[in-house]
């Protein structure tokens, strides 16, 4: 049976949720997943094929994504496929994306962005909350996307050979050529703990991508290492973490909704 590694990044579990979904619709292909925040025992040449997925930070790939396939050694040629969960806008990320994937020695063959809700806490604070994504119409064409990965996976399998499929990411999204966010900490300011609240669960300093949280009598941050990404605000469940830009805990979005795990189990 062809297999496929799937690298993935993402921190409200919108990602996750896609890959798992990419998954389970190709039951011809044995897949395995591997979080990029623990890369360990992955080997591209154990595969047919490796797909790599990320949610979009700011119309480009998150540093989080960069460093860890930084970390990677050269590919050597591997057939590879790129996936980007987006809210809003995804820009050039999809172009980008591949880009990096193919700077590690992957030869790219297809790709594809799939519009989810709005993890970002400042754009749900000012209302874009976008929580009726993915469409149907934007489903129907994400799996249309899986059946032609699974094609891709199983033909290289039996012959040995692939052609690339075009990845086009449209006239307006090619006008934002943003670059990859390094001055993260400016969009979500200063961190604010509430002390009464804090259980010292832990919980932000185990899901921050950036490893700029340490826990002592609470969460202590590294603003150097601080990307805005806003995880640590998103995984509290208690709403003890605020800041400076975001001074309520009301616009968390802790991790796919339940109407959505439901339609994207199937």
């Amino acid at each position: 049976m062809p297999s496929c590694a799937l690298l993935y990044t993402s921190t409200t579990m919108n990602t996750k949720l896609a890959c798992e979904h990419l998954t389970r619709r190709i039951p011809q292909v044995e897949f395995e997943l591997f979080d990029m925040r623990d890369l360990t025992g992955f080997d591209p040449q154990r595969y047919t094929f490796v797909g790599f997925a990320s949610y979009v930070d700011h119309q480009a790939p998150p540093l989080s994504f960069m460093e860890a396939l930084s970390g990677l050694g050269d590919a050597g040629g591997k057939e590879a496929f790129v996936l980007l969960t987006y809210a809003a806008l995804q820009g050039t990320a999809l172009l980008r994306m591949a880009d990096a994937v193919r700077g590690r020695g992957y030869r790219v063959i297809h790709g594809h962005a799939l519009p989810m809700p709005e993890n970002y806490p400042p754009q749900r604070k000012r209302g874009m909350k976008l929580d009726e994504n993915p469409k149907d119409v934007e489903m129907d064409r994400f799996r249309q996307f899986i059946r032609e990965i699974g094609d891709l996976i199983v033909t290289r399998e039996l012959k040995g050979e692939v052609r690339p499929r075009k990845i086009s990411v449209g006239l307006v999204n090619s006008l934002f050529r943003k670059g990859v966010r390094k001055d993260g900490a400016k969009g979500m300011g200063k961190k604010i703990v509430d002390g009464d609240l804090c259980t010292r669960c832990g919980a932000c300093e185990r899901n921050c991508p950036y490893g700029a949280i340490r826990m002592e009598d609470g969460p202590i941050f590294d603003e150097d290492r601080c990307h805005s990404c806003f995880s640590c605000y998103n995984h509290c469940h208690v709403g003890a973490i605020t800041s400076e830009k975001v001074r309520t805990s009301d616009h968390r979005y802790s991790g796919p909704s339940e109407e959505l795990k439901k339609r994207m189990s199937y």
